[in-house]
């Protein structure tokens, strides 16, 4: 990327300050300037174009992602958000209700900032405040400290699913932590190809892509999984 500087040339103006009517300031002689300032000549459609170019080289969640210590490792947010809301990640929800199971969510944020989030995300299930962080201590539930500003304590509860089954002895509770049935490893760009159908999945060597598990698992999710872009 060329320094404005580089772009100037001489005799060029991005445009003209129209007269004021003000006189101008009596600026001491030991103030005033021997030669005139060092400013680069140049159009303006050139001066709009320098800094458009000079914004994208700022760092957004919508234009790039956070490394978390390996090639393998990347984080974004903003992709993170879409990929929940997928129909296929978003809309099991309705087949536990068909099969008799409850479903709820639970965090250490107070209901308010909860019952903001559930709207705007449009949430199916219901959010339990753990604001006390009573039930996080009783289960003994893995926890991590963020300086959180609003919504609740810095103490937040770590991303797991929990299986409680009513029995004739009471509840069983039960973490549910086992691996995923299959991933799907490759460039980005041939996973971005793949979930927005643009590549069959089935084409593992154009796509240069690696599938441990069941693919026919994978297919299953892509054929019922609404992607919506832009």
């Amino acid at each position: 990327m060329k320094l404005v500087y580089e772009r100037s040339r001489p005799g060029r103006r991005a445009g003209r300050v129209p007269e004021t009517g003000v006189e101008p300031a009596d600026v001491p002689a030991e103030l005033r300037r021997a030669k005139p300032p060092r400013l680069p000549e140049i159009a303006e459609p050139d001066l709009v174009r320098h800094f458009t170019e000079l914004s994208t080289r700022t760092f957004g969640i919508d234009t790039g992602f956070y490394p978390l210590g390996s090639c393998t490792m990347k984080y974004n947010p903003r992709v993170n958000e879409r990929a929940a809301a997928l129909g296929g990640f978003r809309d099991l929800h309705r087949e536990f209700v068909a099969l008799g199971v409850s479903v709820f969510g639970v965090s250490s944020q107070e209901t308010a900032y909860q019952q903001e989030f559930v709207e705007r995300n449009h949430v199916p299930f219901e959010m339990l405040s753990d604001r006390e962080l009573a039930l996080t201590r009783a289960l003994r539930l893995p926890t991590f400290e963020y300086p959180a500003t609003r919504g609740g304590p810095p103490t937040l509860i770590k991303r797991m699913a929990w299986f409680v089954e009513r029995g004739p002895e009471g509840a069983t509770w039960q973490a549910v932590n086992r691996q995923a049935d299959v991933t799907v490893t490759g460039p980005a760009r041939s996973l971005l190809l793949i979930l927005t159908r643009r590549l069959p999945l089935t084409d593992e060597d154009t796509a240069k892509i690696g599938i441990d598990g069941d693919t026919d698992l994978v297919q299953h999710w892509l054929d019922n999984t609404a992607h919506v872009s832009g």
